[in-house]
């Protein structure tokens, strides 16, 4: 049921990202479960995943032992900004990297970027 999917991975992003808890350390291994709802079927729930792991890279920053997290964190956006069936997905992230790029630029991995700069180079103009 893509609803219920969407309200479980809606509801367990906003968990992992917020900014008074740690839960993303304390259910490490459920957090790898949901970064593979990145691959769902539905655009919906990837757009969600997508938005929720920008919010944790944002969030994370100031936790200590949340290293490993966003370094998993940019690894999906990267798979999801380079190979996403979809091109709103695909510049959803895009934009929404550049926004916190551009608001905290150290938060960024430069893998990330350079695979945005990938991304801007590609045939497809609109990316």
């Amino acid at each position: 049921d893509v609803q219920k999917r969407h309200r479980v991975v809606k509801l367990l992003g906003r968990l992992f990202y917020s900014p008074t808890s740690n839960i993303v350390l304390t259910f490490h291994a459920i957090f790898k479960e949901w970064c593979g709802r990145s691959i769902d079927m539905d655009t919906s729930i990837r757009s969600t995943i997508l938005s929720c792991l920008v919010n944790i890279t944002k969030n994370t920053a100031q936790k200590t032992g949340c290293k490993h997290v966003r370094e998993e964190a940019s690894a999906v956006l990267l798979k999801m900004i380079s190979s996403d069936p979809e091109v709103d997905i695909r510049l959803l992230g895009i934009h929404s990297i550049c926004d916190l790029c551009h608001a905290k630029p150290d938060l960024i991995a430069p893998k990330l970027l350079r695979g945005i700069g990938k991304r801007v180079e590609s045939k497809n103009k609109v990316e």
